[in-house]
């Protein structure tokens, strides 16, 4: 016959189940926490222009406007009178070629030979570009000869280097409309190639000479000028004279 526990020792193992359960939940690991959900920061508050101006309308002491407290300045680039060129243009054309009439002073020159010479020319501005300048340098080629009579022909053959000046004129000065005229002077010196054949004496020869002149540049292409020269004889036979002789410049 099987035998059945008692009341007292059911109780007895009842209250030690009691004491042990709480020890051992305790043993447990306890879960780690969640992490915090990120944040957005804030974006940073942008003043009200408004508020300033609001401000500025409450003073009581505002600086009045007085339109005639206000100076015109000086432009910084005026077209008319200033440019500043660094390639050709029709302000800056530094070539220049030439044709017209020379005029012997030499009397037995005139006499043997004929009292007009063709003349013809040719410069070219030094720096060829660049900023425009009342006082140019250049590089020069003259020619004068004239047509055989009675097999009597003579010639001169001259480079060099010259200026012109341009009174008034200023550094990057477009000097006026192109349509206006402008005064000009100038010098040059070099060597002169001379020639002759008279009375069927030939001779030629080289001499140092030069030449001062003046002139104009009209109608936006074109000048006019007149120059005088001198170089030394060859064989008491002088080639120095005056010049007038029209250019196109480009």
């Amino acid at each position: 016959m099987r035998r059945i526990p008692s009341p007292a020792l059911l109780m007895s193992l009842f209250a030690l189940l009691a004491v042990a359960a709480p020890q051992t939940r305790a043993q447990e690991p306890t879960p780690a926490p969640s992490p915090a959900p990120p944040t957005t920061p804030k974006p940073a508050e942008v003043p009200d222009p408004l508020t300033d101006l609001e401000r500025a309308s409450e003073l009581k002491d505002k600086p009045e406007f007085q339109p005639s407290a206000i100076k015109p300045s000086k432009p910084l680039f005026n077209p008319e009178k200033e440019a500043l060129f660094t390639v050709p243009s029709n302000y800056r054309k530094p070539g220049r070629l030439k044709i017209g009439v020379f005029f012997p002073q030499d009397g037995d020159l005139r006499d043997a030979t004929t009292s007009t010479y063709i003349a013809l020319g040719g410069s070219l501005d030094l720096p060829a570009r660049g900023t425009t300048r009342p006082f140019t340098p250049e590089l020069f080629l003259d020619a004068a000869f004239d047509a055989p009579q009675d097999g009597n022909k003579a010639s001169l053959i001259a480079g060099g280097v010259g200026f012109r000046l341009y009174p008034g004129g200023k550094i990057g000065d477009r000097a006026r409309a192109l349509n206006n005229p402008r005064f000009f002077v100038g010098a040059g010196v070099g060597a002169y190639f001379l020639n002759y054949e008279i009375n069927n004496v030939k001779n030629d020869g080289v001499k140092i000479g030069g030449k001062a002149f003046l002139g104009f540049d009209f109608v936006e292409d074109w000048s006019i000028e007149a120059s005088y020269t001198a170089v030394g004889e060859l064989d008491n036979v002088s080639f120095g004279g005056a010049s007038v002789l029209l250019g196109y410049r480009f």
